[in-house]
This record gives structure tokens, C-alpha cells and sequence, in this order.
């Protein structure tokens, strides 16, 4: 991180949110949501998938999807892998 911080410090205008916790906190949630997007992209495109496990995949990702979601919104915790670096 300081490597970046440096890097940025002398040629970003971004500089300014990596002093931010609370943008590098969302900015770490917003990895971990496009983390699952990508797992759950992969999966359906498996050679033995079709219409029925595609379906079922994203269903499954859909709940998953809502339970992560209430977490965040009650505020009971963050469980994705770059939220929870952040947060240490």
C-alpha cells in the first residue's frame, strides 16, 4: 500500500481517498462483490452447463447474494476476504 500511496501521491488526483478509511472500506467491499460476480460468471460457463444448472447457480448466488446483504445492513459484519483485510 505505501508503494501505491507513493506512486499516487506524486502522479494521482485519487491520492486523497487512500487516506480515507471509510472510501478504501467501501472500495474493499465493492472488490469482494465483483469477486463473487466473477465465481459465479465462471461457473456458468462450464462445459457441461445449460440453461437448468446456469439457473441454479444464479439462484444460489441470489440468496447468498441477500444474506450478505443483510449483514451489511444491520451492520452485524463484512465477509469478504478484502473487507475483512481492511478492517484489521
Amino acid at each position: 500500500m505505501k508503494e501505491v500511496s507513493s506512486y499516487c501521491q506524486d502522479n494521482h488526483h485519487l491520492y486523497k481517498h487512500l487516506e480515507d478509511g471509510r472510501w478504501i472500506i467501501k472500495l474493499a467491499y465493492m472488490t469482494d462483490i465483483l469477486e463473487h460476480l466473477n465465481e459465479l460468471n465462471i461457473k456458468m460457463q462450464g462445459n457441461n452447463e445449460n440453461i437448468l444448472t446456469s439457473s441454479d447457480k444464479l439462484k444460489g448466488f441470489k440468496r447468498k447474494n441477500s444474506t450478505l446483504e443483510n449483514c451489511v445492513t444491520r451492520g452485524t459484519g463484512i465477509t469478504g476476504n478484502e473487507s475483512k483485510k481492511q478492517l484489521k
